[in-house]
């Protein structure tokens, strides 16, 4: 686009510098001569100018690209940035889930070592009858049980939630 505007240019200089040289030779020695010499002027001159404006659209033309190709690249831009965002979105969400479902494993765990342990107490407590403390042991482990129970299903339910 350059070179082409680069070569009107030049088209436009040398039929400037044309009319310049026949200018230079016309000798007016009759009158006729000083005619062809208004005329050849005149030529060159519009010759010029048509080159003028022909440089001037391929400018207009150049700046019309340049400014649909930043637009384009804008818009690329914005839609690469919107897709990140997506990804970003997508990747938390995706940590969230595995959290949820780590902790609904951990809170199961649990619930299932405080049901074991209260089932061990409560055996205990059963073969001291008599024993107070044992039965006051065995009821606050199965309490420790049901609540580890409760958390353990509450922590399944969040990850249920994510999971869908």
């Amino acid at each position: 686009m350059k070179k082409t505007l680069l070569k009107m240019a030049a088209i436009a200089v040398m039929a400037v510098m044309g009319a310049q040289v026949a200018q230079a030779q016309a000798v007016v020695v009759d009158p006729n001569a000083k005619v062809v010499q208004d005329e050849a002027q005149k030529k060159a001159l519009e010759e010029a100018e048509k080159a003028q404006k022909k440089v001037e659209k391929e400018q207009a033309q150049a700046q019309k690209e340049q400014a649909k190709a930043q637009k384009e690249a804008k818009k690329a831009e914005k839609e690469a940035k919107a897709r990140e965002k997506a990804a970003k979105k997508k990747q938390q969400e995706m940590e969230k889930r595995e959290k949820a479902n780590a902790n609904a494993k951990k809170a199961a765990r649990d619930a299932e070592k405080a049901r074991a342990k209260a089932q061990k107490v409560a055996e205990k407590a059963a073969n001291n009858e008599g024993d107070l403390k044992a039965k006051a042991k065995a009821l606050k482990a199965e309490a420790a049980a049901v609540k580890a129970q409760d958390k353990a299903n509450k922590a399944a339910e969040k990850a249920a939630k994510f999971n869908k």
